[in-house]
């Protein structure tokens, strides 16, 4: 008899009625080898044998489950209160909502992506790679406006919720599977993101959580073009596609290999010779590997590593430098240990695998997953991001903080159901486990998005400290009101997004040697100056006559003289100026 008793899994498979071409998973391979191992094998012969089951519990096409539009619901609620709140306040966190905010006005009017905020003439094609961000145009044209960005964003890292949740019901049941949905809703890569406001990663989000979820379900015609757009969402992006074909791949091969040994076994139990239990890992072998690469999974695996890979060399070796003013990818230098370049491998791996934030983050990503997600081959998927993050010399790459680590939240959730429906299908674990196996996960994963969420931007949302300063907030409003429209501004980063929509806008960082006719100061942008009076330091720093015609609780206004209404300008008697 063959005795046999095996772990290996494939990513699950559809709906057999839908797709009855899908290939079979291979928890149910075990049932169906482990059925046959009390017949004699001239009762099953080994052409007829089956080596794997049909697939797992199916599911249908198009299952609509209100709970995980509660979720959503929720989860947008929070993201676009807290933005607004944001907005109103004007606390701005960095400059990349500006550049984003001038990006689609630039795709708005239908011209190239000249972003001023990043330097005079400075083409964003030659940044980051992210031609998908197009399809927010309409948006734009409909709320010309940075705020519109920031809820496009929360309404589509909301929306990722939906199929996570509602797959996670279906897997491991509907109240595990509804805890999972918040767990993931909560989670701090994405509060985080928020925080940070607008990033191309807004769209990064959806297209992993709907694409894995429509793979893990079978419905590879949609997962397919889900996960392939990523490449168009930022460079890196393309290394995990690659990723995800090779994770096909290798499942590919593993399951090529526990069909050879099982056909090894009958062959030497034909002959007589004794056979020995299979092993819960079958050997991959060059010549198992020679048969999946002819299979149909394995061919599709490949595809997405090359899909991935072309698109990510040709972005940070082709596009990126063709439109860059200096000819090259700007953050080459950030990924190395100096800045500069990588000085030895001693202190590459030193770099890559400290400091201490680094092991903070992995700690986080594995209670985000309830730490069986480890058993699930998606979380693979998480690597790429990783590997340059860690790699890099940006602090801000290390840590939970920032944007970084959303694009990890749906993989770390739907590895944690994987892993969960993976174990329970495993036959040596005992049935107790399994019963209590997917809610001690989840509970693991959700307290650390509570507590994470607690501590965090959401927390401070709900706690009611993320208020806005009534008085402050109108002195900055005065101070965009008296700009008007149409002018050329160097500005503060505080008010970068809030003037883009109707003016030419610089960043004081960057502004180099454009021509500009308006001067916005927030309060403490003198402070290290050695000035006190505006006037006195625009008129010195920029020449020319400068007029004041807004100074409230410490923001500020001047105008370039013969550039607008003089009757404008600010009395120096008004000022207190002798």
């Amino acid at each position: 008899m063959i005795q046999t008793n095996t772990d290996f899994q494939s990513l699950p498979a559809g709906d057999s009625e839908n797709h009855p071409t899908a290939p079979p998973s291979a928890d149910a391979a075990s049932q169906s080898v482990a059925a046959t191992a009390n017949q004699t094998v001239a009762e099953a012969p080994v052409e007829e044998a089956p080596v794997a089951e049909a697939p797992r519990r199916f599911l249908p096409r198009w299952h609509p489950d209100p709970v995980a539009w509660v979720v959503a619901f929720v989860g947008a609620a929070l993201f676009i209160s807290y933005s607004v709140i944001q907005w109103k306040a004007f606390s701005v966190p960095s400059w990349d909502l500006g550049i984003f905010t001038q990006l689609l006005r630039k795709y708005s009017e239908l011209s190239v992506p000249i972003v001023e905020i990043k330097g005079p003439g400075f083409n964003l094609w030659g940044d980051h790679f992210h031609p998908l961000l197009m399809v927010l145009t309409p948006f734009y044209w409909l709320f010309p406006s940075g705020l519109t960005l920031l809820i496009l964003q929360d309404l589509l890292f909301a929306w990722s919720a939906v199929p996570i949740t509602r797959y996670a019901r279906k897997r491991i049941g509907p109240l595990w599977g509804t805890v999972a949905g918040f767990s993931y809703i909560l989670s701090w890569g994405l509060a985080e993101a928020v925080q940070a406001q607008f990033h191309e990663i807004a769209l990064a989000v959806p297209l992993i959580a709907f694409g894995l979820v429509h793979w893990l379900e079978g419905r590879r015609k949609l997962a397919w073009v889900e996960i392939g757009l990523l490449v168009f969402v930022k460079e890196d992006l393309g290394l995990t596609v690659a990723m995800f074909g090779l994770i096909l791949i290798w499942l590919a091969w593993g399951e090529e290999a526990h069909r050879g040994v099982v056909a090894e076994m009958r062959r030497a139990q034909e002959s007589g010779h004794q056979t020995h239990t299979l092993r819960p890992f079958p050997k991959r072998t060059r010549a198992s590997l020679r048969r999946t690469i002819s299979g149909g999974e394995a061919t599709t695996g490949l595809s997405f590593f090359i899909w991935g890979m072309f698109w990510f060399v040709a972005a940070i070796m082709v596009i990126l430098p063709h439109f860059n003013s200096n000819g090259g990818w700007d953050y080459t230098q950030n990924l190395s240990e100096s800045g500069t370049a990588t000085t030895s491998l001693i202190g590459f791996l030193e770099n890559l695998l400290g400091p201490s934030q680094k092991i903070v983050t992995v700690l986080l990503l594995l209670v985000a997953m309830g730490v069986v997600g480890l058993r699930s081959p998606i979380f693979f998927l998480m690597l790429p991001t990783l590997a340059w993050r860690f790699a890099g010399n940006v602090t801000y790459y290390w840590g939970w903080q920032w944007h970084y680590s959303a694009v990890l939240m749906p993989i770390a959730i739907l590895a944690l159901v994987d892993g969960v429906d993976r174990i329970r299908g495993h036959a040596r674990v005992r049935p107790t486990y399994k019963r209590w196996l997917a809610g001690t996960a989840v509970v693991v994963s959700l307290f650390g998005s509570i507590g994470m969420a607690w501590n965090g931007p959401m927390g401070a949302l709900l706690r009611g400290e993320k208020t806005v300063n009534t008085v402050s907030s109108q002195a900055a409003q005065g101070a965009i009101d008296a700009v008007g429209s149409g002018r050329s501004i160097r500005s503060s980063l505080q008010f970068l997004a809030y003037l883009i929509p109707d003016n030419t806008v610089y960043w004081t960082g960057s502004v180099g040697d454009a021509y500009f006719d308006t001067i916005v100061l927030s309060p403490g942008d003198l402070s290290e100056t050695g000035y006190t009076d505006p006037i006195e330091w625009a008129n010195t720093q920029y020449g020319n006559s400068w007029s004041l015609v807004y100074s409230v609780d410490g923001y500020s206004v001047l105008k370039l003289d013969g550039t607008f209404n003089s009757d404008d300008a600010i009395a120096p008697e008004v000022l207190g100026v002798p």
